[in-house]
């Protein structure tokens, strides 16, 4: 049982975890693309001042290699005659610098990352186009370190929630196999275990229930047992006055064999009485040796089978056998 309850709580914590690591993850990704394009509209918006004011090429060149955060990711700007100012890695599309060109500024998908490009009017009147590429490297910039730190954090998660699971299983099942353990003892004879009272309301409503069969089975056997030995004792008159007929008789072979039959009696009765006491436990747990047992009774029943002229024969095992 506890490992089930263990498995059902792992599946609900993953479920739980599932739910929510999705969309987390997928929030942090956009998180990354969003922060760089931001990084690319300052980069661009920094490049604009000096592509306005400016008016030499080289200076111009130089500047834009100044803002240029790395190789990977270059600041170019496209000058109205399609010139290419800066290292740019790769080509812009024709329709997306026509659109720059006309005053949008916007950021296009592309196969290899993101182009940024915003349009800026210098003092000769031109549109010049500053472009930033992202590639996605950049765009994907610490995603993958984050999804790790997800995934361990989840991980984390699932552990916390087994240990745990385990904990409450425990304080269920504990109990439950402590009533088992009872009820075992009980099946043998043994009503003295005491039960322990812990857990859930219902294995505490069990745990009561299971002690108050147990006491209601030893008032039983008690009572019971009383009626036996009871029974046993009122024999005792009926064997006195039969005594004392037997030693009444004249004849004493009779006397003899009819005394010796009221002493086998009696002996039986006090067997009686004393297996009518004797504690359920010790009765339950006892082992015996039935070869040995059957020969010590013989011993007895011999003399008397003797007396009456009967043939007793034999037949038992030389190792013991025991019940």
């Amino acid at each position: 049982m506890r490992r089930r309850l263990v498995m059902l709580a792992l599946a609900s914590a993953t479920m739980v975890v599932v739910a929510f690591l999705i969309p987390l993850a997928l929030l942090v990704r956009q998180l990354a693309h969003d922060n760089a394009i931001d990084q690319a509209q300052a980069e661009a918006q920094a490049a604009a001042p000096v592509i306005a004011v400016v008016t030499d090429a080289d200076a111009r060149t130089q500047a834009l290699r100044r803002l240029t955060p790395s190789p990977a990711k270059p600041v170019t700007a496209i000058l109205a005659d399609d010139t290419v100012l800066g290292d740019q890695v790769h080509a812009i599309e024709a329709d997306d610098l026509d659109l720059a060109r006309a005053g949008r500024t916007f950021s296009a998908t592309q196969a290899w990352g993101v182009d940024f490009v915003t349009p800026v009017i210098d003092t000769s009147g031109e549109t010049v186009v500053v472009r930033v590429e992202i590639p996605n490297a950049e765009l994907n910039k610490g995603v993958g370190f984050a999804w790790t730190v997800l995934v361990l954090v989840a991980l984390l998660v699932l552990a916390a929630s087994a240990f745990l699971a385990r904990q409450l299983a425990k304080t269920i099942s504990q109990p439950i196999a402590q009533l088992a353990d009872v009820a075992t003892r009980m099946a043998e004879g043994d009503f003295g275990g005491q039960v322990t009272r812990q857990g859930p309301p219902e294995v505490v409503a069990l745990a009561d229930a299971v002690d108050h069969l147990s006491n209601r089975i030893v008032t039983l056997l008690q009572s019971e047992r009383e009626r036996i030995a009871d029974l046993s004792h009122r024999l005792r008159t009926p064997l006195t006055v039969l005594r004392l007929d037997a030693e009444a008789l004249q004849n004493s072979d009779d006397r003899s064999l009819i005394g010796g039959d009221v002493d086998v009696l009696e002996a039986s009765v006090s067997q009686i009485i004393t297996d009518a006491r004797r504690p359920v436990t010790a009765q339950s747990l006892m082992s015996v040796d039935v070869v040995e047992a059957v020969r010590d009774r013989l011993r007895f029943w011999s003399v008397i089978a003797e007396e009456q002229q009967r043939t007793v024969d034999t037949r038992l095992p030389d190792k013991p056998f025991y019940v």
